[in-house]
């Protein structure tokens, strides 16, 4: 991952390497990607770029590890736009992830494990991913329509962890199987469906 002195570079400079690192991959596979292309995308030198990043394999897991954060940060713009429904922002969410990894390879790998430095980010991350999930799950309860979400705020967590693996379950089945846009749309809803039925008998 990165370097302290990566952190510390201006919020403009950090987007134009991810950038750069998104481009390189949407050009090669992984394991051809290029360090001297992605520091002549980002308009810096290949040795500064080896003072933020310890390695090739470090620039990837940052590069999808923003990604992942694209996700959360779209899901919230999506929640705010659709005035608070939370099922209309998953279905916007899933609609947006099938587009986007059709279009950008990387986003297809935080679905389906490429080999090792894949399952690495799956792995060493899961702490820290759980408590920026725990972060976004506050602000996606706080942001819902009451009167479409009515639950708890510890009942909210179980619902968005579900939902995420539905969505996880879902993609994976698009990109692997080969099951249509579509379809998987289709049985996507028809599992909103069903925990928002849930979700009203308990109610009840």
């Amino acid at each position: 991952m990165p370097t302290e002195r990566f952190v510390k570079l201006r919020p403009l400079k950090k987007e134009a390497i991810r950038n750069a690192v998104v481009e390189e991959l949407l050009r090669t596979p992984y394991g051809e990607m290029q360090i001297s292309n992605i520091a002549r995308k980002a308009q810096i030198s290949r040795g500064s770029l080896y003072t933020y990043f310890h390695n090739r394999e470090d620039l990837f897991l940052y590069a999808l590890d923003q990604s992942w954060k694209g996700m959360l940060e779209y899901e919230q713009k999506e929640l705010l736009d659709c005035g608070g429904d939370y099922w209309e922002m998953n279905r916007r969410s899933l609609s947006h992830q099938l587009e986007v990894c059709r279009r950008i390879p990387i986003y297809r790998m935080l679905f389906v494990s490429f080999g090792s430095k894949i399952l690495d980010f799956h792995l060493q991350e899961d702490q820290e991913k759980e408590e920026e999930l725990g972060d976004y799950r506050k602000w996606i309860y706080q942001h819902a329509d009451r009167e479409i979400l009515m639950c708890s705020e510890q009942k909210f967590a179980e619902i968005s962890s579900r939902c995420r693996h539905l969505q996880q379950e879902f993609i994976q089945k698009h990109l692997v199987c080969g099951e249509s846009a579509d379809e998987i749309k289709k049985q996507f809803e028809a599992s909103l469906n069903q925990i928002r039925m849930e979700l009203g008998e308990r109610r009840a």
